[in-house]
């Protein structure tokens, strides 16, 4: 996992540097536009050994691409939509005035949940409550069929983040509940960040590119990504990103 966290800075600054490339020629095109009028525009010639590094990754799920389709429902308890760009799940009623919970899988036969993986994302609560807890929550590993084994990221329009396990192939407690903290300043409306890592049988999670849990696990056989929403909620996934590859090659 160390070597997770350098490599996965190293990316980050990559972006800002290309970022800062292109603003820069794109600043400097600017300035060569002012004032040419109507004189032929010469643009700078950038050196060819200017290079950057480069990672490469395998793209195991991106949202919304053409064999990625979502299966999208609508009955009297719950929806899900494609709003903005993005999938938006609602559950209309409480648990105690509809004791209904949206188990939702979709399977994607190249994602093996028990290998190293890279899961980022963007969630938004748009609709939460005062008097209860709402929350989003996404789930990875065995989600369809009778027997079901998958780890749970659940956000909270309180701030609650957890992570849980569910597993009814073995006897006794079918969840546990692995990790827990509370976040200062998330609010109904934000738009946050995720990253969820598998690498060598330990688990990162960063919240707006900060880590708010590392722990070792053991991995769960799966292909399937999901939702199991019980309360009433109204919340939005975006940019959904799944790689087999978390280390730069």
């Amino acid at each position: 996992m160390k070597e997770y966290k350098e490599a996965n800075i190293k990316t980050r600054e990559l972006n800002k540097s290309k970022l800062r490339l292109l603003r820069f020629n794109f600043l400097i095109i600017g300035f060569l536009m002012i004032g040419c009028k109507g004189d032929e525009l010469t643009l700078p010639v950038f050196s060819e050994n200017l290079t950057l590094p480069t990672f490469s990754e395998n793209i195991v799920f991106e949202e919304f691409n053409q064999d990625c389709d979502w299966e999208l429902k609508q009955t009297d308890a719950a929806s899900m939509t494609l709003e903005n760009g993005g999938l938006v799940v609602e559950k209309f009623q409480k648990s105690t005035e509809n004791n209904f919970c949206l188990w939702y899988a979709k399977n994607i036969e190249t994602f093996d949940t028990s290998s190293d993986f890279s899961m980022e994302f963007d969630v938004e609560i748009i609709e939460g409550s005062q008097d209860y807890i709402a929350e989003f929550d996404i789930a990875w590993g065995q989600i369809s069929g009778k027997e079901k084994s998958f780890y749970q990221f659940t956000l909270s329009d309180k701030g609650v983040c957890r992570i849980n396990k569910f597993d009814n192939t073995i006897d006794g407690k079918y969840w546990s509940y692995l990790k827990e903290i509370t976040l200062l300043n998330v609010n109904e409306g934000d738009v946050n960040h995720i990253n969820i890592i598998q690498h060598q049988g330990e688990m990162l999670v960063m919240f707006n590119e900060k880590e708010i849990f590392e722990f070792q696990t053991s991995t769960v056989q799966g292909e399937d990504i999901g939702f199991i929403t019980c309360q009433k909620v109204k919340w939005q996934l975006d940019n959904l990103k799944i790689t087999d590859k978390v280390l730069p090659q």
